[in-house]
């Protein structure tokens, strides 16, 4: 028998604090720990919550130093277990069938590691740390792709992929055609519609492989119309009526004549077809048995039968929504962003592939001074594959509103950034906006990264609310600052933001350049303050444009400049975002006190 056995014997001997050493319990010095010893530091601690500890060993019943530091460790191992029970809880929300299996597996990996371990003893918790998170993802992985819903969604993923990424087709000729393609609108609708039958079908399920018939069953019922479906049962209640005779008129007939009826309308249960007859949504065989007992004569019950026949639909799901997304496309082609609300191109973080991004799987720590630590943190955040998913999600839902992406592009790529430097700002390091370079901090790459899609999804919403709060406003949130970058032929031509040489020559230099990124943006505030005039009904003047626009720009490039000295040279700066936001916000501000006057 084993020294330690068991996961509710793991303990340790704390008082006031401080963890007790082998030797300090040890209290005779011969090496082991005996149950009188062990109920002594019991006493002394005020606990008895550990005495099973002695209880399956064999005599003599005595604890080695070798054990008693494998249960320390083993106690810290535990409790590394015991702090994913949050990751567990919202892992296995509304499956909590799951929970006890997963803690009773993740003991047995605890025992299991402990057996095969190999290396130091004292370090054996720490190497068990660092693999517990993998060993966690493993395990959910394992268990949850048994599970119904997540099968569910792994079927309408594919049927998804399916319609929008169709095989090619070969013909008889031996060419190859690719096969039709769905709109992503008319896709989306249609793996919604399968859901609810999905759910229909697991929930009678008897089988032993879900996904194949769950897939099977779906692509038949979406290319099949209800007519389709209910062909063979059709034809077999017609042919039960026919057995009957052409007169229904006594008891035993109508008896008979139900049940033919019954066993269509069952028919159509199995095959998901909705109907209703007597009035009655034939949804669950209760509501078959209260329909066919309102009937008492056995013509009007034919009769209603094949009314219920002739009204049942004669194209497939699949065609019926693809068309009712194309008839959808001549209104959204119409739609604004003013006529959206911001909430509708928020993110969705849960359909992210985090798995490209390095370090968020095991929450790499970014450890340094602040100011690196802010450094690193942009880099991570500016992850091209990461950015490239949200955009993709952000276009996709504007499409699917009818708002063309170029209306959205410029309110991405501003949220994107601002979203960046407010988590930098955020107390994600300890506290907002105060910078201490010299102070060590540490933060987590998924920490980052889930703080960030959580503020950009605030951000963008309240972006465009903003912007659509009033057409009598001035809006800056869709600003396309990359126009810095072009110069007035059209062309890419960055603006070198720093100078140097005599410090009179060098600010000189600096307000040139940062004027020049300020002019770059006129074209984009001269339409919009020409808009901002007709919707107030103002006069537009060019004249107390330009002096609002110059105004602006000066005293930007004054504030958007810093100075440091560098031997018998200068080096000038330009803070560009601090620059932009100070004109743009000045040239609001005074537009809009010059149209309301």
């Amino acid at each position: 028998m084993s020294e330690i056995s068991g996961m509710n014997q793991f303990g340790n001997f704390i008082i006031n604090g401080k963890k007790l050493s082998f030797a300090e319990v040890d209290k005779n010095n011969d090496g082991v720990i005996s149950q009188e010893e062990y109920s002594e530091a019991l006493q002394t601690t005020g606990t008895d919550s550990f005495e099973p500890l002695f209880k399956n060993l064999d005599e003599p019943k005595t604890i080695s130093e070798h054990a008693f530091e494998i249960l320390n460790q083993k106690t810290v191992m535990q409790n590394l277990i015991n702090e994913l029970a949050g990751d567990i809880s919202k892992d296995f929300s509304g499956k909590s069938e799951y929970i006890s299996r997963i803690t009773t597996e993740l003991k047995e990996y605890l025992e299991e590691f402990a057996a095969n371990y190999e290396g130091e003893l004292s370090n054996m918790a720490a190497d068990f740390e660092t693999e517990l998170t993998q060993k966690y993802e493993e395990l959910k992985s394992e268990i949850l792709a048994g599970d119904s819903d997540t099968i569910k969604s792994k079927v309408l993923d594919i049927i998804y992929e399916k319609l929008v990424t169709p095989e090619n087709i070969e013909q008889p000729d031996g060419t190859v055609v690719p096969g039709e393609s769905v709109s992503k609108t008319a896709a989306k609708k249609i793996a919604t519609e399968l859901e609810a039958e999905a759910d229909r079908f697991i929930k009678d399920y008897k089988g032993t492989n879900l996904e194949a018939d769950l897939l099977a069953h779906l692509e038949e019922y979406m290319n099949k119309s209800d007519a389709e479906k209910l062909s063979g049962a059709v034809e077999t209640f017609r042919a039960g009526v026919d057995s009957l005779g052409a007169m229904i008129d006594n008891g035993n007939d109508l008896k008979q004549l139900k049940e033919f009826a019954k066993e269509f309308l069952q028919s159509a249960l199995k095959a998901g077809v909705t109907m209703k007859l007597a009035g009655i949504n034939i949804k669950t065989e209760a509501a078959i048995t209260s329909a066919l007992n309102k009937f008492q004569d056995g013509d009007e019950l034919n009769e209603a039968i094949e009314e219920v026949i002739a009204s049942l639909n004669t194209e497939t799901l699949k065609n019926s929504l693809i068309s009712e997304a194309q008839n959808d496309t001549p209104q959204s082609d119409k739609q604004d962003i003013s006529q959206t609300k911001g909430s509708d191109y928020q993110v969705d973080a849960l359909t992210i592939d985090y798995s490209k991004i390095e370090g968020y799987a095991d929450n790499k720590k970014i450890i340094g001074k602040e100011n690196k630590v802010q450094e690193q943190i942009r880099e991570v955040l500016n992850n091209d594959n990461l950015k490239s998913q949200m955009e993709a999600q952000v276009k996709e839902l504007s499409e699917e509103k009818g708002v063309p992406y170029e209306q959205i592009a410029a309110i991405f790529e501003n949220v994107y950034n601002q979203s960046i430097e407010d988590v930098i700002n955020s107390d994600i390091l300890g506290h907002p906006g105060l910078p201490t370079p010299f102070k060590i901090k540490t933060v987590g790459t998924k920490e980052c990264i889930d703080e960030f899609i959580t503020r950009f999804n605030t951000n963008i919403a309240k972006s465009i609310n903003e912007m659509n709060a009033s057409d009598k406003d001035f809006d800056i949130q869709d600003i396309d600052y990359s126009a810095i970058n072009i110069d007035e032929n059209g062309n890419e031509s960055p603006i070198n933001t720093i100078s140097r040489g005599g410090k009179t020559k060098a600010i000189e230099k600096a307000k040139d350049n940062a004027q020049e990124m300020c002019t770059r943006l006129k074209p984009q505030l001269l339409e919009k303050a020409q808009a901002m005039c007709k919707a107030n009904n103002k006069e537009f003047d060019f004249e107390d444009f330009n002096a609002i626009f110059n105004n602006a720009m000066i005293n930007a490039s004054e504030a958007g400049i810093s100075t440091e000295r560098t031997g018998f040279l200068s080096k000038v700066s330009i803070n560009t975002d601090k620059l932009i936001e100070t004109f743009l916000t000045e040239f609001q501000t005074n537009y809009t006190e010059w149209v309301k006057k």
